[in-house]
């Protein structure tokens, strides 16, 4: 069975357990690997200043989704992973709202 390797596990220490359950589920459709897991304010800054990451998001924020999880994403800041109107297709996810875009980027919605 897929699951996260060693290194994307130490990567997730410390992050909201929440968030590693969603990625303990995506590694079941998709290999993918935790680039970073808690981010420094510091390292946030620096990614802002230097506008990097490309990346595939469906699979992430629809698994969150379907598992009553509201994830965020760095490629569309103002829309929430839980949003009725992107989950009913009523609004498209888009980065031209965005005054920086971190396409790698999850983060955890608190209601």
């Amino acid at each position: 069975m897929p699951k996260l390797g060693r290194r994307s596990l130490k990567r997730l220490k410390g992050v909201d357990p929440r968030h590693v359950s969603v990625l303990q589920k995506v590694v079941k459709y998709y290999d993918i690997t935790v680039v970073e897991g808690l981010r420094s304010q510091e390292r946030q800054d620096e990614m802002v200043k230097s506008g990097q990451y490309k990346n595939k998001i469906g699979c992430v924020l629809g698994v969150a989704a379907m598992m009553g999880v509201n994830i965020r994403w760095g490629g569309d800041w103002s829309s929430p992973s839980l949003d009725k109107n992107v989950m009913m297709g009523k609004e498209v996810r888009t980065t031209a709202d965005n005054g920086f875009d971190d396409l790698l980027h999850f983060e955890l919605v608190e209601e």
